[in-house]
């Protein structure tokens, strides 16, 4: 007679899948770590009038302390459907705790974000947004053109 098997509360498995194989009369110790919660966190990077700003891709990482990224969770660089290029990255199952979310990939023209912390409370079910900012970066081509042009001017004009 085959024991009964308790049913499990509905949680959200964080993590990646794992593929297994078990052949019969072998044993496979596995361990399942349930973590009730998991939020959807929309990661949206901004310049500095707060405009959203396309092709950056990040990684969230477990926070270590004192802002500094432990283990990486999960990265994309995927808008949300139907959202293409606006900035809002979109991740799903996020669990309850604290995290860094860390710049892969730049948006052109721009310099690297400063590291962004962020929590997930283990209380409520809506979504989290975490705003990334960032500063035009300095010596830019467009700046780096207009530098080269006004030195062409001066040379010009004597000056």
């Amino acid at each position: 007679m085959t024991p009964a098997v308790p049913s499990l509360p509905k949680h959200v498995f964080a993590g990646s899948q794992v593929p297994a194989t078990v052949s019969a009369g072998l044993e496979s110790p596995a361990t399942i770590r349930a973590q009730s919660g998991g939020r959807i966190v929309f990661v949206e990077t901004v310049n500095p009038d707060g405009v959203p700003v396309g092709n950056a891709c990040v990684d969230i990482f477990e926070h270590a302390g004192g802002g500094q990224p432990g283990r990486v969770i999960t990265g994309s660089c995927a808008a949300p459907e139907g959202d293409p290029g606006n900035g809002v990255i979109y991740f799903q199952g996020i669990s309850p705790g604290q995290y860094v979310v860390i710049e892969t990939i730049l948006p052109a023209d721009f310099a690297p974000a400063a590291n962004t912390l962020f929590s997930v409370p283990a209380e409520g079910t809506g979504a989290i947004t975490v705003t990334v900012p960032h500063q035009p970066e300095s010596g830019s081509l467009v700046e780096q053109l207009v530098a080269v042009l006004i030195e062409i001017l001066r040379n010009i004009l004597g000056r």
